[in-house]
């Protein structure tokens, strides 16, 4: 009797540890909670002026060489007076400095030492400059020096959709994806060789509806990075030296419906009005700015963190009444800034931009700068 006391006991504090485990990161009373209304979003477009956050509008035309030419910008790092261009179609990492002169590349694709398949994703150490690189179909990953110079490269069995290298040499994995067998889901902490160290937030094995957003880590200055988080409680972490805490916490009007809870399959026309997903996520020090759409309308969210005040929150636009070009966003901020592009079809089709911006139609992207008011 004694020993099977002792199992059960065993057993009521393994389950108790679990429970404290998946619940780690909770909203607490510093969260701020913001409530997203779909119906607000069938009136009529509501447009705030750029004007009213931003100071100034700046481009970077990207050099355009035979040893440089991008095929598709999939993200971009500004750091240390350098900019970094991911391009997932050749692969490359390529390096510009801020007046958009070519500086060099990454080109290691390959299955030797050294090398990648795949260039998934990547982050800069904005310390020692060092280059981190995700190789999602070799399962590793790389870290070069500033010159290209392979310093050491490990595995990752798990499957990682995006990660970020923090100040205290470590990495945050994160993936919202359901997998079926012991593969890691959610955000976890690994060391600098790629041993695994804490389970930072867990996703319900239940809850295997994700959304359609590929970027989820937002350096939003030196020390924080912030995490847009998936629907099963569409949190926004802020992970400082590597604590994390719910910075934010969305209430978006939709109860999505257990049976597309469970799916593992999209169907984007079957779920339309009744699930719904976040993008175009962006923070800096003073502004928090995301989308969100039910598959037929969409929220757009900006808030003001220092005057505590939501500039938009409804089916809306920010109008360029700046310079009149209206750029796409890359999911980048910088130094109180967030890094957009001039369309190619604008340029294509329209030669008053291209003779304003002074490129041509063989040119590299042009990087449209906002810059925010501090």
């Amino acid at each position: 009797m004694k020993t099977i006391n002792y199992f059960i006991l065993l057993l009521v504090i393994y389950c108790v540890a679990c429970k404290k485990q998946s619940e780690s990161v909770l909203a607490d009373k510093n969260t701020l909670t913001f409530y997203i209304n779909f119906s607000d979003s069938e009136e009529e477009v509501k447009i705030i002026r750029a004007s009213d956050f931003t100071d100034s509008i700046s481009y970077i035309k990207l050099e355009t060489k035979k040893e440089c030419l991008i095929a598709n910008i999939h993200s971009i790092k500004f750091v240390k007076g350098k900019i970094y261009v991911l391009d997932t179609q050749l692969p490359v990492l390529y390096i510009f400095n801020t007046n958009g002169k070519y500086i060099g590349k990454l080109d290691k694709s390959g299955k030797g030492p050294g090398e990648y398949i795949s260039l998934t994703q990547f982050d800069v150490d904005p310390e020692n400059e060092q280059i981190h690189i995700l190789d999602g179909v070799g399962k590793k990953m790389l870290v070069y020096s500033p010159n290209g110079d392979l310093i050491k490269s490990f595995r990752t069995e798990d499957f990682i959709r995006d990660f970020a290298y923090t100040s205290n040499c470590n990495y945050l994995y994160y993936t919202p994806d359901y997998n079926m067998g012991e593969v890691k889901r959610g955000l976890w902490k690994v060391g600098a060789d790629g041993e695994f160290k804490e389970q930072l937030v867990n996703i319900d094995p239940d809850f295997r509806y994700g959304g359609l957003y590929p970027k989820y880590f937002q350096r939003i200055n030196s020390k924080t990075v912030g995490l847009l988080g998936g629907e099963d409680k569409d949190f926004i972490y802020h992970i400082v030296s590597g604590n994390i805490n719910v910075a934010y916490r969305l209430k978006v009007n939709i109860d999505i419906p257990n049976r597309i809870k469970k799916s593992e399959f999209f169907n984007a026309k079957a779920i339309k009005g009744r699930a719904y997903t976040k993008n175009n996520y962006f923070e800096t020090n003073r502004y928090l700015h995301l989308n969100i759409n039910n598959y037929e309308n969409n929220v757009t969210f900006l808030y003001d963190k220092t005057k505590n005040k939501i500039i938009l929150n409804a089916n809306g636009a920010i109008a360029n009444d700046l310079d009149s070009i209206a750029g796409l966003p890359l999911g980048y901020t910088h130094d109180n800034a967030v890094v957009f592009s001039v369309p190619e079809l604008l340029i294509v089709n329209s030669k008053e931009i291209r003779d304003r911006l002074n490129v041509s139609l063989e040119d590299n992207p042009v990087l449209q700068i906002y810059h925010l008011k501090k």
